[in-house]
């Protein structure tokens, strides 16, 4: 090759993705193009030095000086090249061993969420467990049968290869109690991870992925039953004309079937009823009129022995009331349907955590959304044995639309006219504000 060099062919390979180490590594160190030229200088000069002539040994030293200082440039190029392709080949080393490491990673962190997910309903009895109790025991077997998390856990700790878990380690010392990960070395060393699992760790990465899985199951479920009864409802109604004859007139409803439908919509009544509360409740929270904090909380008890109650004292008062109503209420109302469960977790919230605001609400709009879907189903059922006595669907409308029992949340509608003429640039800010406050927004 003339101008292009054996070096210059290795970095070619390089670029082309080539892993041939063996075929590059042959390339390396061979003679280039200019050093064959500049050995063929000092060859032929050599060859001259043999002639007696004085013009000729003249020329025959200046070839072989002239080809021996080229021949050292053309090998300081050649190593220069060398050096910076092996640079190369060891970053390209660096990446391939980089990526194997990530992949191998990837693969551990889905088996272990894998693992999780099928060891969901173990795992939740085993943190309950050690919440209510500190009894580590249970959870430390959970996880001691499951590889691929105490795989990936291993690499957390750093711990050599061939390291069995030896569970799980409590320290209740600092603000909050973690859980940290011990591990045996083949030599005999026990390693504790300096990372510990604060409850909330547990929840979101033990708990969490299964329940949220559960969830949306629960959810496609409930979707294809609504959408099966909407369309035998549909096919129902398709089937009653042929040709252009009239559909069958209806049939009476059986005393038994009249019953349930009645008791149904009692029920749908009732639920949207709870709901109008739950939406007060919430609006009082939005507005500043309810706090359920331990302070407030305080302070009210102070208030109502001293006969001196504010409006979030009695609001408070309204809530507690209110909360042992809706237990039971919505414990009945969701029992038998596919939302009984969840109703049961989001009531067993509240009540565990009425201290704290912000649960509250998340869980009464959790608890709403529940409790709709309920109604959606009971309908849904109510709509099924109509159709199939060939009557015509319900209105639902008065059932649905129910008014709160829970007095002192704001007027939503003036609230949202206020904030209307406020965008549209008919009143000022401070006007806005004034009149919010004036209707209960603080």
């Amino acid at each position: 090759m003339s101008d292009t060099s054996q070096s210059e062919a290795l970095l070619n390979l390089l670029k082309q993705g080539s892993s041939t180490y063996s075929t590059q590594a042959s390339l390396i160190n061979q003679p280039t193009a200019d050093e064959v030229k500049a050995q063929g200088l000092v060859d032929l000069g050599a060859g001259m030095a043999k002639n007696t002539n004085p013009i000729a040994s003249g020329i025959s030293g200046f070839l072989q000086g002239y080809g021996t200082i080229k021949k050292g440039k053309a090998a300081e190029a050649r190593d220069n090249k060398t050096n910076f392709l092996l640079a190369q080949l060891q970053h390209q080393q660096q990446l391939s061993d980089w990526a194997d490491h990530v992949r191998e990673n990837a693969g551990v962190a889905a088996a272990a969420k894998q693992e999780i997910m099928d060891a969901g309903p173990q795992l939740a009895t085993a943190v309950d467990a050690y919440q209510k109790s500190g009894d580590v025991q249970s959870l430390s077997n959970t996880i001691r049968a499951m590889p691929g998390f105490t795989e990936q856990l291993r690499r957390q700790v750093d711990a050599p290869q061939g390291s069995q878990f030896a569970g799980l380690v409590a320290d209740n010392n600092g603000q909050s109690p973690t859980l940290h990960a011990a591990f045996v070395t083949p030599d005999g060393q026990k390693l504790v991870s300096p990372q510990g699992f604060t409850n909330e760790d547990i929840n979101m990465q033990l708990i969490k992925p299964f329940a949220d899985a559960k969830a949306l199951t629960q959810l496609q479920m409930d979707t294809k039953v609504a959408d099966l009864a909407k369309t035998q409802a549909e096919t129902k109604l398709a089937e009653g004309k042929v040709d252009g004859t009239v559909k069958a007139p209806p049939k009476p409803l059986p005393a038994s079937v009249t019953k349930l439908q009645n008791d149904e919509l009692t029920a749908i009544g009732n639920l949207k009823g709870v709901n109008a509360d739950v939406a007060t409740l919430n609006q009082l929270i939005d507005s500043g009129k309810l706090h359920t904090d331990l302070l407030s909380r305080g302070s009210a008890a102070v208030r109502t022995t001293f006969n001196n109650s504010d409006e979030n004292t009695r609001n408070l008062a309204q809530l507690d009331s209110t909360l042992e109503s809706l237990r039971n209420k919505v414990l009945l109302l969701n029992k038998g349907v596919q939302t009984e469960g969840d109703a049961t977790r989001a009531m067993n919230e509240i009540i565990k955590n009425k201290n704290d605001t912000a649960i509250v609400k998340e869980q009464l709009q959790r608890l709403q959304a529940i409790n709709d879907r309920a109604v959606t189903l009971r309908q849904a059922g109510i709509d099924q044995v109509r159709s199939d006595y060939n009557q015509e669907p319900i209105d639902y409308s008065k059932y649905t639309e129910q008014p709160s029992a829970i007095q002192g949340a704001p007027d939503q509608n003036k609230a949202a006219q206020i904030k209307a003429a406020f965008k549209a640039g008919q009143i000022d800010r401070i006007t806005a504000e004034a009149q919010l406050k004036a209707i209960g927004f603080q």
